[in-house]
């Protein structure tokens, strides 16, 4: 896996993951192995997935986790990361 620097200048920003390349790369790990891919998504949670695919385009692997959306190109590249909104979120009861 790597990680394009687009998306470690975006992890910086929105992901609070501070410079730390390795704490990225951990996570994208992950994300990658265990995230929630679209096919697995439900309710308003697989439409936020579907407009940010609609943006992306086809041929990328969606993966929501730890808050996080993460947008993998088909080499398994990280290309950017997204934080999911709250409302997206499916809280436990």
């Amino acid at each position: 896996m790597t990680i394009t620097k687009h998306a470690l200048k975006r992890s910086k920003e929105r992901g609070g993951f501070g410079k730390s390349e390795k704490r990225i790369m951990k996570m994208a790990e992950r994300a990658y192995a265990k995230g929630m891919g679209y096919d697995s998504a439900a309710g308003r949670l697989k439409v936020y997935m579907k407009e940010k695919m609609l943006k992306h385009g086809n041929g990328y692997a969606l993966k929501v986790y730890g808050g996080y959306m993460f947008i993998f190109s088909s080499d398994e590249k990280l290309i950017t990361m997204y934080p999911v909104p709250g409302k997206y979120l499916v809280k436990a009861a």
